[in-house]
């Protein structure tokens, strides 16, 4: 973050704390387990993380992520079937 922030990819005036945050929801409240949730939610999610990311001025949330993220979770059996 604070390398983006110096050379003007992320515009956000709390790199550290954008850092943090985006930690502490990609590792517990994102994760499906920690939750019992299904796919579908835990997508809905993810594009709250990804706006929430943008909106703060640190668009570090890439499609690609979103994949990689909801394929880990699918790969270790995380989730709960939607309803």
């Amino acid at each position: 973050m604070m390398e983006g922030k110096e050379d003007g990819s992320i515009t956000t005036d709390f790199p550290i704390e954008c850092a943090e945050v985006f930690m502490l929801l990609v590792n517990i409240w994102i994760n499906p387990l920690l939750f019992g949730r299904g796919h579908e939610e835990t997508v809905n999610r993810l594009h709250f993380l990804q706006h929430m990311m943008r909106v703060l001025g640190a668009d570090i949330v890439s499609d690609q992520l979103l994949h990689k993220i909801t394929e880990r979770h699918s790969d270790i059996g995380g989730y709960c079937s939607d309803e």
